[in-house]
């Protein structure tokens, strides 16, 4: 809607939908990134360490692919940035301000391809996984509903 164009019919009517982009409160954005990061974030660790534990190293290359992407999204919630396209997603998320540690590294090898060591790969996502656990708490978010304390107990 940001930047969509009336073909046909009153122009308001997109005006009316730009405004409500950025129309929800601090706390339902803070609720959008919050339920982001245990509903996928926490999955693809989850998966990360099943595909180590049975020695699955080809599916790291795509779960490094999603973890990037979803995180790439929920940096732009966060920051209330809109992507200029899908296609600039990665290399756009890495102008926003305070990103977890460890993100850019693994963002960096995901544009790159750099994807075929499994040890780097596994590395790169498991530092970043505790990078947004330490951004999660300076950005305050708090989890409210999914567990006690700003962080649920066990998911570092």
């Amino acid at each position: 809607f940001l930047h969509a164009r009336c073909l046909h019919g009153d122009p308001a009517y997109l005006d009316a939908l730009r405004e409500l982009v950025f129309s929800p409160t601090p706390a339902a954005f803070n609720a959008v990134v919050e339920e982001m990061i245990v509903g996928e974030l926490y999955e693809w660790i989850g998966k990360l360490r099943n595909a180590q534990q049975v020695g699955n190293a080809g599916a790291l290359p795509a779960l490094a692919c999603y973890f990037v992407e979803h995180l790439a999204q929920i940096l732009g919630i966060a920051h209330r940035h809109c992507y200029r396209t899908g296609s600039h997603t990665l290399a756009d998320s890495l102008t926003l301000p305070r990103r977890p540690a460890g993100y850019d590294d693994l963002c960096g090898a995901v544009m790159a391809g750099e994807l075929a060591d499994p040890m780097r790969v596994s590395y790169l996502i498991e530092r970043c996984w505790r990078g947004v656990a330490a951004w999660t708490q300076a950005e305050g978010f708090t989890f409210q509903g999914h567990g006690e304390g700003s962080w649920p107990q066990g998911w570092r």
